[in-house]
């Protein structure tokens, strides 16, 4: 069963077409990272389909609902969920009543909420933190916090813009396993990432995007061996 269909959408910024014709399907249970030089349009696509950007052209589905334009709190209610490359959590509330507040998008009361952000923040690794203010939290645990917060709402689809970014080995293995975990509970993950030992390590399959099209798509095996893709990211010479 496809949870997410994006068919043949385009982005037009005046006379710029950050994304054309783009298409791809996400299976539920999937793991499918997006990847592609800088300006690809990876992003673009992720504001796409989480009611930030309005396409010109094209649709998005989810659970088979046409959901294009929707506005991103009303896609959260209905079980998508976004993290965001650049980290911003609510600085001067605690690690815990962060998660707690993106609870309340979907949970009955307050204890509810609750309960689920507890959860979301033991499955993170963050629960020892739960007292401390965010904003005192390292890059890595800001990271985990902004998965925990999407967890939180109950989602169903996690779109994860460069939750790996700026890592060290250790968090990275760290963040590798939680991935791993929560695509054992049933979540369906797309995710864009550079780090190719992420890539290999955690992906059904890869979609390459490059100058606003889609380049190639495959298991990240038959996606390393591609002649075009090595050349949208090394150049020409550097495949020679």
């Amino acid at each position: 069963m496809s949870l997410l269909r994006v068919e043949g959408v385009g982005v037009r910024f005046g006379g710029l077409a950050a994304l054309k014709d783009v298409s791809l399907q996400v299976k539920k249970g999937e793991i499918v990272a997006l990847i592609g030089p800088n300006g690809a349009g990876k992003t673009t696509l992720f504001n796409v389909v989480n009611g930030f950007t309005r396409p010109s052209s094209g649709r998005v589905l989810f659970k088979d609902e046409d959901v294009t334009g929707f506005k991103p709190h009303l896609l959260a209610r209905r079980g998508l969920a976004r993290t965001f490359q650049v980290v911003r959590p609510l600085a001067r509330l605690t690690v815990l009543d962060n998660v707690v507040a993106a609870a309340f998008l979907r949970a009955q009361d307050k204890g509810h909420a609750e309960r689920l952000a507890r959860e979301s923040l033991h499955f993170t690794g963050l629960y020892e933190e739960r007292f401390q203010l965010a904003m005192g939290l390292p890059l890595g645990k800001r990271k985990r916090l902004e998965i925990a917060r999407a967890m939180a709402t109950q989602a169903e689809l996690l779109l994860l813009d460069e939750s790996f970014a700026g890592l060290n080995p250790s968090e990275l293995d760290d963040s590798i396993g939680i991935i791993r975990r929560m695509s054992a509970m049933g979540l369906t993950i797309v995710i864009i990432e550079h780090h190719m030992k992420v890539i290999m390590a955690i992906s059904d399959r890869v979609v390459v995007l490059n100058h606003g099209e889609k380049l190639a798509e495959g298991t990240p095996g038959e996606i390393g061996r591609d002649r075009k893709v090595i050349e949208a990211y090394l150049g020409e010479a550097r495949h020679a």
